[in-house]
């Protein structure tokens, strides 16, 4: 029960990181019911694949606004993500750059 309460307590911390939530221990009675009434399931992932679309199959002026919004949001991987859709879509590297 405490790998549950841990687990139950990560997930709190990340879906109200402001907190006012008092933290759940597997030993506080207020919690024990809840915590036993939950069923928490662990995952151990052995083989993962993934398939990736960058816009291949869209017009450029489909794909010139999503190009635009990536420039202009300017986060961590969205310069690679322009790369990559010029890289793999070559026949659209006209328009909006």
């Amino acid at each position: 029960m405490p790998e549950k309460a841990s687990a139950l307590q990560a997930l709190m911390v990340k879906l109200q990181p402001e907190g006012g939530h008092k933290p759940i221990l597997a030993d506080d009675p207020a919690y024990r019911g809840n915590v036993k009434g939950v069923a928490v399931v662990r995952i151990n992932v052995e083989h993962m694949s993934a398939k990736f679309k960058f816009g291949q199959n869209e017009t450029l002026e489909d794909r010139a606004p999503v190009l635009e919004g990536l420039r202009e949001r300017g986060g961590e991987l969205d310069h690679e993500t322009i790369e990559l859709m010029r890289k793999y879509c070559p026949q659209h590297n006209g328009g909006s750059q």
